[in-house]
């Protein structure tokens, strides 16, 4: 796993290893750490090792569950149509009531760092100009 290559690389000098339990399970207070460790703006690599250990597909599933249990929606990954990316790694979400199907939006999750894309967490409303 990517996470416990990462980990045991990052050991105290002279230890050759992290506590068995911290390198097997990613922490809460692992998350920034880990990011700032892996991420080098522009690198592939890092886009790489980045990706195979936090997946889109996991987030949406686990969310869907939690949304449909609290507010009745369901959120699905929906594959985007070719032009409709800015950028690579985009992804397309469609949030539907859980009982009719009914769409009521969509979603579109930019999640990771490139050169200059704007630093921070941010939202933008897109309205399609179409009726």
């Amino acid at each position: 796993m990517a996470l416990e290559s990462f980990k045991a690389s990052k050991a105290p000098e002279g230890t050759g290893q992290l506590v068995a339990d911290s390198v097997h399970r990613f922490n809460p207070w692992d998350r920034d750490w880990a990011v700032n460790g892996l991420l080098d703006p522009g690198s592939k690599a890092a886009f790489q090792r980045l990706h195979s250990m936090f997946r889109v597909s996991g987030f949406v599933s686990g969310m869907s569950a939690l949304l449909e249990e609290v507010m009745g929606l369901r959120l699905t990954l929906d594959p985007l149509s070719r032009g409709e990316s800015w950028a690579p790694g985009v992804s397309r979400v469609v949030v539907e009531d859980a009982r009719s199907g009914e769409t009521h939006g969509t979603i579109y999750l930019d999640l990771l760092q490139r050169p200059g894309k704007f630093g921070g967490a941010a939202l933008f409303t897109l309205r399609c100009g179409r009726r």
